[in-house]
């Protein structure tokens, strides 16, 4: 099936070189979110990430597949992550908030993750890359239209190792939807009401920290400007008091 093989394609992505053994499809979907929370908390982000991507494989944007996506989305900011992409973490974190199905619970901590990724450096292009997260595959694994974007052929992912990890694990997490979703995945969750869904994302505050950083970077290099200028007033002033001196002595 086409998800299984983007399953396998993005633990190629996330794994590089090593190799991780793979989930294995007939253990149910809630076992494989368990198993990736025990190996993240082991920092094995091989096998957290090969687990959760079955879920996401089996579940889609059913409540289990939510939790999966909100996971990823945790991992990909996580600083002890080797590989965490902060644009990633912010695209997962989205995606759920615009999820008509969404549950009312996880949505201040998606909210929050969302936030602290554009905090700390992901782009405003985000917003602009997603739909209204209500799309459902069919029997035939339709693509979702979405988050994923589509390599043309003069795509720096083909040649950037970070990029097409990037697109494969987007392609992972968001190309296809289960129809039916297995029961298994959940249907009890209390969930936000349609007429609550919106497309705007909270809005950051205050400044990125990429930001702030330049602006402080900036102004250390006016303050140095500064200092040069200063100094140098300073060595005119010692020259003309020296030659006032030398022209006072008797």
């Amino acid at each position: 099936m086409a998800a299984r093989s983007l399953v396998a394609l993005a633990m190629v992505a996330v794994a590089g070189c090593a190799s991780a053994p793979p989930a294995d499809p007939g253990v149910p979907p809630a076992e494989h979110l368990t198993s990736g929370l025990v190996a993240l908390e082991a920092a094995d982000y091989n096998i957290a990430y090969d687990n959760l991507l079955e879920v996401r494989s089996v579940c889609g944007d059913s409540p289990l597949g939510q939790q999966a996506l909100l996971v990823l989305a945790a991992a990909e900011l996580d600083p002890r992550n080797p590989q965490r992409q902060i644009e990633l973490a912010a695209e997962f974190a989205a995606h759920f908030l615009t999820l008509r199905n969404r549950a009312a619970w996880a949505q201040p901590l998606a909210e929050s993750l969302y936030l602290l990724s554009m905090e700390i450096g992901a782009s405003d292009a985000v917003g602009t890359r997603l739909s209204d997260g209500s799309g459902v595959g069919n029997e035939d694994d339709e693509p979702v239209s979405g988050v994923v974007a589509t390599a043309g052929p003069n795509d720096s992912s083909a040649t950037d190792p970070a990029a097409e990890r990037a697109e494969t694990l987007r392609r992972a997490v968001f190309g296809f939807v289960p129809n039916p979703v297995p029961a298994e995945c959940g249907v009890d969750w209390q969930q936000v009401a349609d007429s609550e869904t919106r497309l705007d994302l909270p809005v950051l505050p205050l400044s990125p920290v990429t930001e702030r950083i330049a602006e402080l970077e900036q102004e250390r290099v006016d303050l140095l400007r500064q200092q040069g200028a200063l100094e140098n007033e300073i060595e005119e002033l010692q020259t003309e008091l020296a030659r006032i001196r030398e022209t006072l002595r008797p």
